[in-house]
């Protein structure tokens, strides 16, 4: 019950969480969305490999942003802007 009960308030992606998207970008876990496994996520790399100058939120219950596979931290080469981050939410 407290596993199912964590799941319905933070979702299956957690804050923070790494990901990468159906169209290969990189972004990170910003906030629980519409359900449980489609979290908004704030992009950090772009589908070139390149960092985006500005973070930008994309919906993952659309098809070309469903979360394709969670990405280790070790594999995150850009550093966040925390401040950034947080106006988002």
């Amino acid at each position: 019950e407290a596993g199912a009960a964590l799941i319905k308030a933070v979702g299956v992606y957690s804050p923070g969480l790494y990901v990468r998207l159906a169209n290969n970008e990189l972004a990170t876990v910003i906030q629980r969305g519409k359900n449980t496994s489609t979290p908004r996520v704030a992009v950090l790399v772009n589908r070139e490999g390149l960092p985006t100058g500005e973070v930008i939120v994309r919906d993952t219950s659309l098809p070309q942003y469903k979360i394709a596979a969670s990405v280790p931290v070790r594999e995150v080469k850009v550093q966040l802007s925390l401040n950034k981050l947080l106006a988002l939410i």
